[in-house]
């Protein structure tokens, strides 16, 4: 390798490093690189690539060491809240959709003994949706719906009487054909249902606690909070650090 070639490529490599630096050594760093070029029969390839590796190190952690000017500040915390933002936006989506899983397995199990002929009364209630063990934990609850939105039978109950959402979302489901839907009752209970219209006009419903899935999304945001105020706390330590007056090489 030529060392024209060589210097060219490794003064590009130099913007790596901060401007203030860059400007002060510059030109001893190419004065380096040229006697070591000289003193080196072969293998200048392998020169050129340690001093990029230099370059990579050196330069970024030179950066890192330098104050932050208040716009690379801004900038690097914007993007940092952006980036943060996004992800616990998607985490939080992920979360919700999972509760729609077991749901979505209960009606499809379900409505497929229906269509073999099952009778509409194979689900007895066993369980009390608003009872706080029921609401903590994965259990699914079913039910199947007429026409007009009536239950007919379901595996759980509501304080005593079958879960009867609103009827209205029965013709609309089966209009959009959106299935999934979040339904409370009442304060302290929200669930996740998946509704399947059947061939005869009838509903099958299926639903899930959310209040497990609510407190992973309280985890994951408060985990989202500490990492936002730790880049804050970051980018404003390099932005109010100071740094000693580059000395010269020797």
């Amino acid at each position: 390798m030529k060392l024209d070639r060589l210097l060219r490529i490794y003064a590009l490599s130099l913007y790596l490093y901060p401007k203030a630096f860059r400007e002060r050594y510059r030109e001893q760093l190419l004065d380096a690189a040229r006697q070591a070029y000289d003193e080196r029969q072969s293998g200048h390839g392998r020169l050129l690539l340690v001093h990029l590796r230099d370059s990579l190190g050196s330069g970024l952690w030179e950066r890192i060491s330098t104050p932050l000017r208040p716009l690379h500040a801004i900038l690097l915390s914007g993007a940092a809240t952006l980036v943060l933002l996004v992800m616990a936006v998607t985490a939080q989506q992920i979360v919700r959709r999972q509760a729609d899983v077991r749901p979505r397995q209960a009606v499809a199990s379900i409505a497929a003994r229906l269509g073999q002929g099952a009778d509409e009364h194979i689900l007895q209630p066993r369980e009390e949706i608003s009872d706080l063990d029921w609401l903590h934990s994965d259990h699914t609850f079913a039910g199947i719906y007429n026409p007009a939105g009536e239950p007919i039978a379901a595996s759980a109950t509501l304080h005593g009487a079958f879960p009867h959402p609103p009827s209205v979302i029965f013709p609309r489901i089966r209009q959009t054909g959106r299935t999934v839907i979040t339904w409370q009752p009442e304060n302290r209970v929200r669930l996740a249902l998946t509704v399947r219209p059947l061939p005869n006009g009838n509903y099958v419903v299926a639903g899930q606690s959310l209040l497990p899935f609510e407190r992973r999304e309280s985890a994951l945001r408060l985990s989202f909070a500490i990492a936002w105020g730790l880049v804050l706390c970051a980018a404003g330590g390099l932005f109010f650090r100071r740094s000693a007056p580059y000395a010269p090489l020797r």
